[in-house]
């Protein structure tokens, strides 16, 4: 009876921690962090493949955090949050999809031409091409 006196009130409808949502969470973090690094790294490797999978990433995020900011409460709280970093990353990405696409369009035509003649001059800057090491090289050491 002491017990019960001595005990803080009790809220009527407790919120629980669910770790499902506390997964999704995490999940829908892995992915922001995974769509914010492919976006600039693919303008280095990867080029569109890798801006695609990273839009992929940021958009699956996206939908995780909307539908755990419905639920409310904490974990609302915390992808209200997320959010931001989310619609960032998905934004970089797209930009630097769409200068992917673009440089993948406007090189193809050179390089398709280049392939035909054989002649790889019109893909390099003035006096860089890099040799083809065949006889007229100069190059003993493999012929």
């Amino acid at each position: 009876m002491a017990d019960e006196q001595n005990q803080p009130p009790q809220p009527s409808n407790p919120q629980q921690f669910n770790y499902n949502d506390g997964r999704e969470l995490k999940s829908a973090q892995n992915l922001v962090i995974a769509a914010s690094i492919t976006g600039p790294v693919s303008m280095v490797i990867g080029g569109v493949f890798l801006g695609i999978v990273g839009l992929v990433c940021g958009i699956l995020a996206y939908r995780k955090i909307r539908a755990l900011r419905a639920k409310g409460g904490t974990i609302g709280l915390v992808a209200s949050r997320l959010r931001t970093a989310c619609i960032v990353a998905l934004v970089v990405t797209a930009i630097a999809l769409v200068l992917n696409i673009t440089y993948v369009v406007s090189v193809y035509p050179l390089m398709v031409e280049a392939l035909e003649t054989g002649d790889y001059s019109k893909l390099f800057p003035q006096g860089t091409a890099p040799s083809t090491g065949g006889s007229n090289s100069g190059n003993a050491t493999w012929g």
